[in-house]
């Protein structure tokens, strides 16, 4: 159940490498979540987006780090 795909979008030095989790079974539930990490080249962030749409966990986000 689920997927993961990766890709790497842009040019250096200003590359984003991508990672994203389609249709993963939620733990302990029925539900899916889908959700992207991108790391962004030279600057040592990383973005999480995330949807669940689970009445549980709430309807989803977005984190910088």
């Amino acid at each position: 159940a689920g997927a993961v795909y990766y890709e790497i979008q842009g040019s250096a030095p200003n590359r984003e490498f991508i990672i994203q989790w389609d249709g993963v079974p939620h733990y302990g539930t029925t539900d899916y979540i889908w959700m992207q990490a991108i790391l962004y080249e030279g600057s040592n962030e990383i973005l999480f987006q995330y949807l669940d749409p689970s009445t549980e966990a709430g309807s989803g986000g977005t984190v910088r780090v």
